[in-house]
């Protein structure tokens, strides 16, 4: 499960000040908005700076993955710490702060069901 708290010590925001430089244009798509939330196809596209060694120069890259369970972990963390309000309203209806509506959704999607309350989501 992903850890995600609404206090942070100045060194926690250094650190991930860090963890995310260079990403940037985050944005995220229903592909299917008429499907249920476990059946829909969300689409998340970013930009991150990749190393041209032959020009000696970090370049802007976008990148397109199918799913949330296709993003690198520091780009589900960016989501969550600086573009929350780019989650699905499908998602976010799940649970009252956008890291626990993550969870909830990551692990409907484990057992193919989602929870009705927060002990369940616990117990996995």
């Amino acid at each position: 499960m992903l850890k995600h708290t609404a206090s942070k010590s100045a060194q926690e925001k250094l650190d991930n000040d860090a963890r995310f430089a260079g990403l940037s244009g985050l944005r995220v798509t229903d592909k299917t908005p008429d499907e249920t939330t476990l059946r829909s196809s969300f689409e998340i596209t970013y930009i991150s700076l990749i190393y041209d060694m032959y020009a000696n120069v970090s370049i802007p890259v976008p990148t397109t993955v199918v799913g949330f369970d296709a993003l690198p972990e520091h780009v589900l963390a960016y989501l969550l710490d600086r573009h929350p309000d780019q989650i699905p309203a499908k998602i976010i209806r799940l649970a009252a702060n956008p890291a626990d509506a993550i969870n909830r959704f990551f692990m409907g999607l484990k057992r193919g069901h989602l929870t009705a309350n927060d002990h369940d989501v616990q117990r996995a």
